[in-house]
């Protein structure tokens, strides 16, 4: 199992299909199971000729949107964990994708507040269960004194805990690209650990250096945040999933005209 979380519509389900593609069991289903709106509602019925979601999910080699099912079990009295356990059992290629649901304000309605802990539990449960998570983030920000710094890390409790992370001032060498990705304590994760797939550390290294001089060739770039940056399950490449740039918009204006 592999379980994907991050933001809203930030390209989670497409990333899961592609690492779907190379691991779903010869004669499971084809398509993705999307737990959106229709599987959110509290009276949706089972549709003549269609299959109960809960039951679909055990077979489908991906399901996004996870968060809404947890909503469901909870409408219907229903353990989220028997029902992880049952998916770990009869569908253990599945890669699950599931929305962040820790960030903003606690809502005042004691159901959504339920149902935001429940997800959260249910997320640590999957992580804990999967045996991928994988997330990076590779960044600029522009210091007022040195100008552009380029960061590396992986994400998650290697940036927010261990705050496990390389800088360098841009424009970056070979040499540093490749002292950065190796700096970090996590570097044994990208060569591959108990059977993963191992990085291709070139690529990511490539990536690094086509940062730096992106924001060297344009200095109006105030910040740039590829998050996550993930690695492909198949290939071992980088794949950019979600990304934000905050520029300078007169000097971004003037420069582009």
């Amino acid at each position: 199992m592999i379980f994907i979380t991050g933001g809203a519509w930030q390209g989670k389900t497409a990333f899961a299909e592609t690492l779907a593609a190379g691991r779903a069991t010869p004669g499971i289903g084809e398509h993705v199971l999307y737990a959106g709106p229709k599987t959110e509602e509290r009276t949706l019925p089972v549709a003549s000729g269609r299959r109960d979601p809960f039951e679909t999910a055990l077979e489908r080699p991906v399901i996004s949107g996870f968060h809404y099912f947890v909503r469901r079990l909870l409408w219907e009295e229903r353990d989220v964990n028997e029902f992880i356990a049952a998916i770990e059992a009869k569908n253990p290629e599945v890669v699950i994708t599931a929305d962040e649901m820790g960030c903003g304000i606690v809502p005042v309605d004691p159901e959504e507040r339920a149902w935001r802990e429940a997800a959260g539990r249910a997320a640590e449960k999957l992580a804990a269960d999967s045996e991928a998570v994988y997330r990076m983030v590779c960044g600029i920000a522009t210091d007022p004194q040195y100008g552009p710094m380029l960061m590396f890390g992986l994400g998650g409790v290697f940036v927010e805990v261990m705050k496990d992370v390389a800088f360098r001032i841009a424009p970056v060498t070979d040499t540093d690209a490749r002292d950065m990705v190796r700096s970090v304590k996590a570097y044994k994760l990208l060569q591959g650990a108990r059977g993963t797939t191992p990085a291709d550390i070139a690529k990511v290294e490539e990536t690094l250096l086509r940062l730096s001089q992106l924001v060297t060739d344009l200095p109006f770039i105030d910040e740039l945040d590829i998050n996550p940056l993930m690695i492909s399950e198949k290939t071992g490449e980088p794949i950019a999933v979600d990304g934000r740039i905050k520029v300078r918009r007169c000097e971004a204006e003037s420069a582009l005209a």
